[in-house]
């Protein structure tokens, strides 16, 4: 408000024909860290992002540091940004986010696996998993055969019940590289050890947020699988039917 006001005064102009009241608050919630993640916010004129972004992102990046981590946000490009900062730092359910920047839940789902594989966080329930269906997935990567490897998504995929689909297993090992780092996801017979027990400091991915989950439609041809972001099957546990989009390559 105090920016508006000195910038209104310096150009001579009433406050209101810089950002109004709605643009305040939408940035407040947004908290844009770049001019295309700013432009994403609906109803602010590109002239005025033009003359006045700057100092909008300038005072973004002062006043959240700790809450949009800016050093970790200026890792992502400026499209993976704006995803990020409308899912409301991971919180956002995912459908809301890809209309409002009309990309394809592919493209936002993969925009907040890039997100997490850097750092920030993100809760199950903005991708509409459960808190079973990430640990059923964790623990049969960590468990024989095998016991932490990560490099194919199909042998997950097989040892896992039928109602987890790609889409679960390539956020969940997301997460769990964020946690013990690439290519270090601990089996069960080593991640209580002494060494592994150096990971308790980082954050806890099984302590977020549930909602139900997310399954898809799997495509059975011959050419290579593909897993639809959303559908339903009746084996799963209660699960919140959302739009179908595909997402997972083997």
């Amino acid at each position: 408000m105090k920016l508006r006001n000195s910038i209104a005064d310096n150009d001579g102009l009433a406050p209101y024909m810089v950002f109004s009241n709605k643009n305040l608050l939408d940035i407040a919630t947004h908290r844009p860290v770049s001019i295309e993640s700013l432009s994403q916010i609906e109803g602010i004129p590109s002239a005025r992002i033009s003359k006045f972004g700057k100092s909008i992102i300038t005072l973004v990046k002062d006043f959240y540091p700790k809450e949009t981590d800016v050093s970790l946000m200026e890792k992502l490009n400026s499209s993976i940004q704006a995803t990020y900062l409308l899912s409301k730092n991971g919180t956002q359910d995912l459908n809301a986010v890809a209309s409002a920047r009309s990309l394809s839940i592919n493209t936002v789902v993969n925009h907040m696996i890039e997100a997490i594989k850097i750092g920030l966080p993100a809760s199950l329930s903005c991708f509409g998993m459960s808190q079973e269906i990430f640990d059923v997935i964790s623990k049969v990567i960590q468990s024989p055969p095998l016991n932490g490897d990560v490099s194919r998504l199909t042998p997950i995929k097989q040892l896992c019940p039928e109602y987890i689909e790609f889409n679960h297993i390539k956020v969940v090992i997301a997460m769990l590289s964020q946690k013990y780092g690439v290519n270090e996801i601990p089996s069960e017979s080593d991640k209580h050890s002494p060494e592994r027990q150096s990971f308790a400091t980082r954050p806890d991915t099984s302590a977020i947020e549930t909602s139900p989950s997310i399954i898809s439609k799997e495509n059975n041809s011959n050419k290579r699988k593909e897993s639809s972001y959303f559908s339903q099957s009746k084996d799963a546990p209660a699960m919140k039917k959302l739009k179908s989009s595909k997402l997972f390559n083997l």
